[in-house]
């Protein structure tokens, strides 16, 4: 390669210029060769701050005054966009630049590498692809793709020159439609599409869930709505069309708003608080809290803070309902009655039921039960529960980060009033209430659910080699604080089982087909912090 990068930029769009130009503002060791034909490209151009840039119309295979060689090393061309750019290209100034070249730079959108290359019966020898993903903020990684073994020297060589220009990007093994990221930004996406069509709950609630889900300060409607409405949605459905039916991917055309509606304001407002009758606002004295270890535990923190520890919370911690022994059931007797229980057995319904059956002498006359869903509707759990004590179910998913929200169904057997009694409830605890359809998973539980499956299927189809790697992908394409599986480890592998199965067994699906990645996962132990195996663990 010649003393002096040099790299050849024709006719992309100003979006991916304005990126590459940033890129190389810094790098003295690059000469940008540019084609433009457009006004932006032209303005942008006469920006003198980011020299040393040269305009050029003919390549010459002669060396220049400085002894570089006219002939690219790189040669960024733009596939993002609709259409067949190098058609574009050819007309304006022939193949010299593209042929020349050392590495050509396929910029992708959501088809894959080895579409273009058939499309235009380009050879893959010295072409490596790479897929931009974007944020509010700008450029926060390049998705970069060996797709056709470009040979490993000019791929190794490429990832020097992104190293030296401090450019973030992660490696994908394996070209799919969408990229990494866009895959589960789809998933996610589509799933709170389905949540506003299904969960009976305000939009701004479900795109505040999102955020808290992803740990961020934008919901996912509000990723949309900056990016348009309309642009989200072609890419949503050129990603069905890219991946031939794929059910993962389908995009739902009945819960998609048009962009023409004043939805999308309603969207981003501020959801409002629940009206609840000043009789049945009360703080529970004594709560018990029983089912699967840490999910109890996590619960126990929670209200336990959120009460500001005015709310004695006991958590009697069982795997299933063979662990409870007589001596373990009379220690908690003795601590009762309590008037609120929350009920968190990841297990099957009738062993819940059991449970619940244990549960109620327990209670005080005018207590309530509340069962998780994070596997069932209530409406199946509570049965158990006599029609005298106030029955709902809630969203079992421990809270993220400092979070109050809870979300609590109204089961089809309840009386009308139990759910404005368990909200008074709620808030008495210190936690703030919102309703929900009686439906596996909630909201933050699905959304949370289906992002860590959907992260899996990269591994399982080899997209990205490791966890480490894809945690890296995601948290840069939706600015979280920690990747999904690191994640897992803290709230546990067996809640995304639970929340997968629950959606696959009631709801169905392909979007909800649990990954075997995640499976042999499980049967192996590795369920995270509660037994000390996971994806960070030991």
């Amino acid at each position: 390669m010649s003393s002096q990068m040099v790299v050849y930029v024709p006719n992309l769009t100003p979006t991916l210029w304005a990126t590459l130009r940033d890129l190389y503002k810094s790098d003295t060791s690059s000469r940008l060769l540019v084609e433009m034909e457009s006004p932006e490209l032209e303005e942008m151009f006469e920006d003198g701050e980011y020299n040393p840039i040269e305009r050029f119309y003919t390549l010459v295979d002669d060396e220049d005054t400085n002894g570089n060689s006219g002939n690219p090393d790189i040669a960024w061309v733009d596939y993002s966009e609709p259409g067949d750019l190098l058609s574009d290209t050819e007309m304006i100034i022939g193949r010299q630049g593209l042929d020349s070249a050392r590495i050509q730079i396929a910029v992708l959108g959501i088809q894959p590498l080895s579409h273009h290359l058939w499309r235009n019966e380009e050879s893959p020898e010295r072409i490596i692809g790479v897929r931009p993903v974007f944020r509010e903020e700008g450029l926060v990684n390049l998705e970069v793709v060996d797709a056709l073994s470009s040979g490993q020297s000019l791929y190794n060589e490429f990832i020097s020159h992104l190293q030296e220009l401090r450019a973030p990007f992660s490696t994908v093994w394996l070209d799919v439609p969408g990229g990494a990221s866009f895959r589960c930004r789809s998933a996610i996406e589509n799933e709170a599409w389905s949540l506003l069509r299904t969960a009976s709950a305000n939009p701004s609630w479900i795109n505040r869930l999102t955020a808290e889900v992803l740990g961020r300060e934008d919901g996912i409607f509000e990723e949309v709505f900056a990016r348009d409405p309309e642009v989200s949605w072609l890419e949503l459905t050129e990603l069905a069309q890219a991946t031939y039916g794929d059910g993962r991917f389908r995009p739902n055309h009945d819960a998609y708003p048009q962009s023409s509606s004043d939805f999308w304001t309603l969207l981003t407002t501020s959801p409002d608080a629940p009206t609840v009758p000043e009789t049945y606002l009360r703080r529970p004295e004594k709560v018990l809290i029983v089912g699967t270890p840490h999910l109890a535990s996590a619960w126990k923190d929670r209200l336990y803070a959120a009460s500001q520890g005015k709310t004695k919370t006991i958590a009697w911690e069982i795997w299933d309902i063979g662990s409870i022994n007589e001596e373990g059931l009379k220690a908690i007797r003795e601590q009762g009655p309590f008037d609120l229980a929350l009920e968190v057995l990841l297990g099957p319904p009738d062993e819940r039921q059991q449970v619940l059956d244990l549960i109620v002498p327990m209670l005080e006359k005018n207590a309530q039960v509340w069962v998780h869903t994070l596997n069932l509707p209530a409406t199946i759990t509570v049965q158990p529960v006599p029609e005298t004590y106030t029955a709902v179910g809630f969203g079992g998913l421990p809270p993220f980060g400092e979070s109050l929200v809870v979300e609590l169904t109204r089961p089809r057997n309840s009386s009308p009033t139990d759910l404005s009694k368990a909200m008074g409830v709620a808030i008495g605890l210190g936690l703030q209430p919102i309703q929900v359809a009686d439906e596996p998973g909630g909201i933050s539980a699905r959304i949370f659910a289906l992002m860590v499956n959907t992260a899996a299927w990269l591994l399982h189809e080899h997209v990205i080699q490791s966890s480490a790697d894809v945690d890296t992908v995601l948290k840069r394409a939706f600015g979280m604080n920690q990747g999904p599986f690191r994640m897992t480890d803290e709230i546990g592998l067996d809640v995304v089982e639970a929340v997968m199965l629950g959606l696959q067994a009631n709801i169905g699906g392909e979007r909800y087909r649990f990954c075997p990645t995640l499976t042999l996962r499980i049967e192996a132990g590795e369920l995270g912090r509660v037994t000390e195996k996971g994806f960070y663990l030991p």
